[in-house]
């Protein structure tokens, strides 16, 4: 997320028509041209995404509100702005983490590897949400991340609602259905990779692991 002043509000506020997509179009135009990055405009034409080299990154302009909330853009049905609550989102991801000795930040990379691997169509906050919940579910007693990461997609392609409620403004965030094919093979490969794990076949855990997550993880560990 990127704060913009006051003044450029004030400014868009003066402007008629899509006011929220004219500010991500701006933000999009300074980082191509200042930066010489290659920039486009997410799907849900929320975000502009920036390619890095190795890692997309998705740069959320908003304007602060009160009680430390941002109003962000949200072009569609004409233009309007949406509450969010970044400390409130950050505390819940730093206490799931404390309570999981690291494990929850863990789990959030792995499976944001697989979301940019297989181009799941889910964005980043939604998957820090679901790991998040996730863990609220597991008892904090772990041996390999393996097995977590396995149960993860187990519990996702399970769901009875595909949607996440986000801490502070308690928005509800339906998720669609998009993903769960690219989820359920998810689940078959990394339950596939676990049982090489337990037979000691560690080169067919690890074919089977980089059909999950692509290169970036290694054959053989």
């Amino acid at each position: 997320m990127f704060l913009l002043p006051d003044t450029v509000l004030s400014r868009f506020n003066q402007r008629v028509g899509n006011r929220q997509s004219q500010i991500l179009q701006e933000v999009r135009s300074v980082l191509s041209v200042a930066y010489g990055l290659q920039t486009e405009m997410r799907g849900d034409q929320q975000a502009v995404v920036v390619r890095f080299s190795t890692t997309p990154v998705d740069v959320v302009p908003g304007f602060r509100a009160r009680y430390g909330q941002v109003w962000i853009c949200d072009t569609r049905y004409g233009g309007t702005y949406r509450l969010a609550d970044p400390v409130m989102e950050m505390d819940s991801l730093n206490t799931s983490d404390a309570r999981h000795q690291g494990v929850t930040r863990i789990i959030i990379r792995a499976i944001k590897q697989w979301q940019r691997h297989c181009n799941a169509p889910l964005r980043s906050f939604q998957v820090e949400r679901l790991v998040i919940e996730f863990m609220h579910t597991q008892s904090g007693v772990y041996f390999w991340p393996d097995s977590l990461v396995r149960d993860f997609f187990g519990w996702l392609i399970t769901r009875p609602s595909a949607s996440i409620i986000m801490p502070g403004t308690l928005e509800v965030v339906a998720l669609g259905n998009a993903w769960r094919s690219r989820a359920e093979t998810a689940w078959r490969n990394a339950c596939i990779a676990c049982d090489h794990e337990r037979a000691g076949q560690n080169l067919e855990a690890g074919a089977a692991w980089q059909k999950v997550f692509g290169t970036m993880i290694p054959l053989v560990a």
